[in-house]
């Protein structure tokens, strides 16, 4: 991810002459170097420490340091960094993020972490799929624009509803279910095209929504919610 920032920023960088790409490539190597989720550090410390000890001057540091923390989209949501080198560095991060590298991300991170499915899904509706109307500046903006991460999800989400579908099936050969949770699947599997509430599945088969949301996760072990999210 780091080495993609670099050469993401460093090509964007080639449209400003005029941008410093030092600060913008040393920035783009140390932008999570003190990522909260990975280090207990404040005030850069890593960054600071490895700069440091390079002897690059205090001034230099703090410009660095200024470029990394504008970096972090939950920190700076709306906000552009105040320098040309802040918004490269911001810009060529987002880009990893969007496209089918974004998606591996997400769904590595999820796995690993024993994030759901389902906040995975949520994540690119909250986030990812905010990001291509929020860059900085024009090279950001070519290089986003041969992304084209809705498509690619699309893909994604279909593939996981025929898997969840597999997952369903296999089960059904060995194991019996109760008559609401599968006129439940049946509904979803006849109707996957559209966007079906929770409160309609629920009324289809009698239950309230809690109840459902509850019975279909404690017999088939995946939550209906799965299902809705990949078809919307």
């Amino acid at each position: 991810h780091t080495l993609r920032v670099y050469k993401n920023a460093m090509k964007i960088a080639e449209s400003y002459p005029d941008s410093n790409k030092m600060i913008i490539a040393l920035a783009s190597l140390l932008h999570d170097a003190d990522d909260y989720k990975l280090f207990d550090t404040t005030d850069n410390m890593n960054a600071r420490s490895f700069l440091t000890k390079h002897n690059v001057s205090n001034e230099i540091i703090d410009e660095i340091c200024e470029v990394i923390n504008s970096v972090s989209f939950s920190k700076n949501r709306g906000k552009s960094p105040i320098t040309l080198e802040g918004q490269i560095v911001q810009d060529a991060d987002r880009l990893d993020a969007i496209g089918a590298i974004g998606i591996a991300r997400t769904f590595a991170y999820g796995g690993k972490n024993k994030t759901s499915l389902e906040s995975s899904l949520k994540h690119f509706d909250e986030k990812l799929l905010l990001l291509k109307d929020e860059m900085n500046t024009k090279g950001g903006n070519v290089l986003v624009a041969a992304k084209n991460m809705e498509s690619t999800l699309e893909s994604i989400k279909k593939i996981i509803y025929e898997l969840t579908l597999a997952v369903y099936n296999s089960k059904l050969q060995g194991e019996s279910y109760s008559k609401p949770i599968n006129k439940t699947i049946m509904y979803i599997r006849n109707n996957y095209t559209q966007n079906i509430s929770l409160d309609t599945l629920a009324s289809t088969v009698g239950y309230s929504s809690p109840h459902l949301s509850k019975e279909f996760k404690k017999q088939f072990g995946v939550t209906q919610i799965v299902y809705r999210n990949t078809n919307s």
